[in-house]
């Protein structure tokens, strides 16, 4: 027997638990550098059926940049992402700036192969990184630059993937990354010596988790009614 409402409680249970998994990850990060806070997208089912979530997509509001004094840290002050490469091969982007190098003498951001890749020459000292994305370094008592930093725009950044640690990956709903040089054209430009703070805002994710819970609560009493209903026809019915 089909109960009316049953489908399109359930249905808004899911998504509103969805809105409150989103809020409840923003809040958990929002002392995350560089991180930026997702929002869940719900779609409401032909015939009245209930909502979906759609999507899940990132705000791309830069957070603001944070001076840390780290030589090896920048942030990202506009549009754009820092390209890596994961160890299955893919590239995947980030807003992260915290740079290091490795024990290779690779530039790297959180363990994480910049690309085009940077070499650091054996015995180089003073790493430093300047707005343009020049990666300097001092080398038999020269500042030489060793490499340079390029950043990546989308045409839809919203609709890049989030795959954890704050990376993410390019989907047909981001386009393809077109690469530049910090600072040109509609690219953003690099600030050295700080990190971008995340984009959260505390406010707004409360006023989220709290309507999701509203909306929760909601369908629950949907389905709750459905099931009386369906209790009182087979009352009728017996």
């Amino acid at each position: 027997m089909k109960i009316p409402g049953v489908n399109a409680g359930i249905s808004g249970l899911q998504a509103n638990a969805n809105k409150m998994g989103v809020a409840a990850n923003n809040i958990a990060n929002m002392n995350t550098d560089g991180y930026h806070a997702q929002e869940a997208v719900n779609q409401s089912l032909p015939n009245n059926q209930g909502v979906v979530t759609a999507a899940i997509r990132q705000v791309t509001q830069p957070g603001s940049p944070l001076y840390t004094g780290n030589p090896m840290d920048v942030a990202i002050q506009g549009e754009g992402f820092f390209q890596v490469r994961t160890p299955d091969g893919k590239n995947a982007y980030t807003r992260q700036g915290n740079f290091q190098s490795d024990g290779q003498g690779k530039l790297t951001l959180n363990g994480e192969a910049v690309q085009p890749e940077v070499k650091i020459p054996q015995g180089a000292t003073n790493l430093n990184i300047k707005p343009d994305g020049s990666v300097m370094a001092d080398i038999n008592g020269q500042q030489l630059q060793v490499g340079k930093l390029y950043v990546a725009s989308f045409s839809n950044p919203g609709g890049l993937q989030s795959i954890g640690n704050g990376l993410f990956a390019e989907t047909a709903q981001s386009g393809a990354p077109a690469s530049g040089s910090p600072g040109n054209g509609a690219l953003g430009s690099l600030v050295p010596n700080s990190l971008e703070s995340s984009n959260v805002d505390l406010a707004t994710e409360i006023v989220n988790m709290m309507m999701a819970k509203q909306g929760y609560s909601a369908n629950a009493k949907v389905i709750q009614s459905a099931n009386d209903m369906a209790g009182t026809l087979l009352n009728i019915k017996t």
